[in-house]
């Protein structure tokens, strides 16, 4: 046996130093009723000291290595150890608890022996006075001890789950903390207040008053932040969303502490359940797009109305002058209205460039601001 590798093996089942568990408690029992012995235990050995995890009978909670009867038992995975008199046995007689309270007189144990072959430790039953054990009760103690074994390696691929799980979810934190704007997620049960299960990082960046914490406990601070003539609809949105989609799309305006706001767009995916459903969504900065939309929009506007005015003047001299025959001076003259024209179309287009060049400047300022905030 290598006893170094046995214990390896036996820090892997996270076992040591736990609270009772009723499956083993209810094993321990077992095996003292089945073989009709007051005491029984189920045990585990470490380098220094055999440690009870379920108990019948028994006051302590442990015992050293060197004074345990198990011990000897490690180095037979598939065998149980049956000492009919220890009194009369060379390797317990000197025993304390033998020599002394509780006076054993009687033991056998089942070896708890891991699917790689170590043994972690016993099933065992013990009696203050002489015993006598069946080959069916030897069976039963036995079948106990897989038995045992298998709730085990159940607990033991359940908390590695759990750890894989926390690994990963921890991961995905991180991930999502990285990631550009918001991520968040929303549990809306029918009989209870809609609650905010997880929101990202990227929170802190809407609002100097936003942490992780705060916008969880009570996420009412976020909504009561949205712009008084984008809150009414985003409430009314959500909630006809919830009754009749599968998913969310909305913009709003947040509220700053200089009293400006800053346009968001939010796009969710609702997925349905019995009682409710859960929402996961991404929120994201869009003041650059807005500004940028408004931009394109006051180019439209000026080309459309403002630039109109000369080119109907231009096309009005330009059908007087296709259906009248005109002298020398008249000529001049129109020509002059047609350099009028030109010269105040050629000041707008200069100034219309000036302007949008400017604002275009801005627009980029802002979209590099708010890239880099979401980074």
């Amino acid at each position: 046996m290598n006893d170094e590798l046995r214990m390896r093996e036996l820090m892997e089942y996270h076992i040591l130093d736990t609270p009772p568990e009723k499956e083993l408690d209810e094993i321990a029992q077992i095996a003292s009723i089945v073989c009709n012995t007051p005491m029984s235990m189920v045990t585990f050995i470490d380098s220094h000291r055999q440690w009870y995890k379920a108990k019948k009978g028994v006051s302590m909670n442990e015992v050293h290595r060197a004074d345990s009867f198990c011990q000897h038992a490690l180095n037979r995975p598939e065998e149980l150890l049956i000492v009919e008199d220890p009194s009369t046995d060379d390797r317990f007689r000197n025993n304390r608890y033998v020599s002394g309270d509780p006076y054993i007189r009687f033991y056998a144990g089942a070896p708890l022996t891991s699917p790689s072959g170590n043994v972690l430790g016993t099933l065992c039953v013990m009696d203050s006075k002489h015993h006598d054990i069946t080959e069916d009760q030897k069976e039963a103690l036995k079948l106990l001890a897989d038995k045992a074994m298998q709730y085990l390696n159940m607990r033991k691929t359940l908390i590695e789950q759990g750890h894989f799980i926390e690994h990963s979810a921890e991961k995905l934190k991180k991930l999502s903390d990285l990631a550009p704007g918001v991520m968040f997620q929303i549990e809306a049960k029918t009989d209870e207040k809609i609650k905010l299960v997880f929101v990202s990082q990227g929170v802190e960046k809407m609002h100097p008053d936003f942490t992780t914490e705060t916008i969880t406990d009570n996420p009412e601070t976020f909504v009561s932040l949205i712009h008084e003539g984008d809150r009414i609809r985003i409430i009314k949105s959500i909630e006809h969303s919830l009754a009749h989609k599968s998913s969310w799309s909305e913009q709003f305006r947040l509220i700053n502490p200089e009293d400006e706001y800053t346009w968001y767009s939010v796009n969710a995916t609702i997925e349905r359940k019995v009682n409710g459903a859960t929402i996961y969504g991404s929120i994201h900065n869009i003041s650059a797009l807005k500004e940028y939309e408004a931009l394109l929009n006051q180019v439209l506007h000026d080309v459309s109305h403002v630039m109109r005015r000369p080119i109907t003047s231009m096309l009005g001299l330009v059908s007087v002058m296709e259906t009248e025959v005109f002298d020398r001076i008249q000529v001049q003259q129109y020509m002059q209205h047609v350099k009028s024209v030109f010269t105040e179309l050629d000041a707008f287009t200069r100034n219309l460039n000036m302007e949008y060049t400017e604002k275009m400047n801005k627009y980029e300022d802002m979209h590099r601001h708010y890239s880099a905030d979401s980074r």
